[in-house]
């Protein structure tokens, strides 16, 4: 399909060229495109909130990945919220649609190509405007369309590249902040005697993943600290059998409580909710948990938290960050744990011990 698309894209570029270079702007009806996982999409919610406060009479579409739409299907800033098609045939009716509709507008926010790119171009959207997902560059046929200056240069967080799509027109509120719809945001307790701390155990990448073996060090460590001390399980399916790993040699399973598998993605924000804290990997997880406004250690190595990680209620979050750059020169499929095993058990419980004495609930 992607052979396809790009003969499709080259064709039409040239075509669409001389209109958008000539084509004043006009904002009304307005597309944000955020169309891959978690954190990204949550990632790029500035924008939409900078939009519709910034210039609440235009009508944003949201349209954002299918599984994610029991999240934002309710998302207060956008007046309609979309679930993307990734197929050949959803592309065309994506297009037909914003056509029909006509949009004066799109802003992409995190997308992927060449599909992207077709969009754009067959569906006559006069106004385009892409971020970068840093440090990588966008595309010779890209910088010849958007409406906004990129620097892949830049040195700045994710959420401001992403701003930068919507900066250069102004708006009296720049919003940095990251959510999700207002309903979401209600504690769910599970025992308010114990402190109940998350870990997310996976990442989209092994190599952002820390090794299953510290996190069980970790584990019986806070579990020996104090007895109401509840270990949280989170992940995914694929994640189960790291959930199984962890419980076979905690030294309390009864204070382990396994959620992997167990959460839908609706689901997934009231059981952060009832946490104290959450340990977790650079992973939409994380975003979730910032959003939500709970506290954390997020662990990063291989990737940048100046770049990826917490952006907001500082006090909240502790990161710690190691230089495994250096696994990033292998192709993705030869890139190991070994840029995560920079991080140690001790080091990561002594900011949870920081942590709890910060919160200061029951154990202390």
């Amino acid at each position: 399909m992607k052979k396809l698309i790009n003969l499709i894209n080259k064709f039409l570029f040239y075509i669409r060229k001389k209109q958008i270079q000539t084509h004043k702007e006009k904002i009304n009806k307005v597309i944000v495109l955020s169309n891959t996982a978690l954190g990204d999409t949550i990632l790029s919610t500035p924008v939409v909130k900078t939009l519709k406060k910034s210039f609440p009479d235009i009508y944003i579409v949201f349209m954002i990945n299918k599984t994610l739409y029991p999240l934002f299907k309710d998302y207060e800033y956008a007046d309609k919220v979309l679930t993307y098609n990734k197929s050949f045939w959803g592309i065309i009716k994506h297009i037909l649609y914003f056509r029909k509709n006509k949009f004066d507008s799109i802003f992409l926010a995190h997308s992927n190509g060449p599909q992207d790119l077709f969009i754009v171009l067959a569906s006559n959207i006069p106004n385009i405007h892409k971020a970068i997902n840093y440090p990588n560059k966008v595309s010779y046929e890209f910088l010849k369309l958007i409406k906004n200056d990129i620097n892949n240069e830049k040195y700045q967080h994710i959420i401001e590249h992403r701003l930068d799509t919507v900066r250069y027109l102004n708006p009296p509120i720049l919003d940095l902040t990251i959510d999700i719809p207002k309903k979401f945001y209600k504690k769910i307790i599970i025992n308010d005697d114990k402190f109940i701390i998350g870990f997310q155990l996976g990442a989209a990448d092994i190599y952002k993943m820390w090794p299953i073996e510290n996190f069980i060090k970790l584990a019986n460590k806070l579990i020996k600290f104090n007895n109401k001390i509840i270990i949280v399980l989170l992940g995914i399916k694929s994640e189960q059998g790291l959930a199984s790993q962890l419980l076979q040699y905690t030294i309390d399973k009864k204070r382990v409580i396994n959620y992997c598998e167990k959460t839908s993605i609706e689901e997934l924000p009231m059981l952060i909710n009832s946490l104290d804290l959450l340990v977790t990997n650079d992973t939409g997880t994380l975003h979730l948990a910032v959003a939500l406004k709970k506290n954390s250690i997020s662990l990063f190595s291989p990737t940048d938290s100046k770049i990826f990680g917490p952006y907001q209620d500082f006090n909240k979050h502790i990161v710690i960050q190691k230089n495994g750059n250096f696994i990033n020169n292998k192709p993705k499929k030869d890139r190991n744990q070994d840029a995560m095993k920079l991080i140690t058990a001790e080091e990561v419980y002594e900011s949870a011990i920081k942590q709890i004495y910060r919160i200061k609930k029951c154990v202390v």
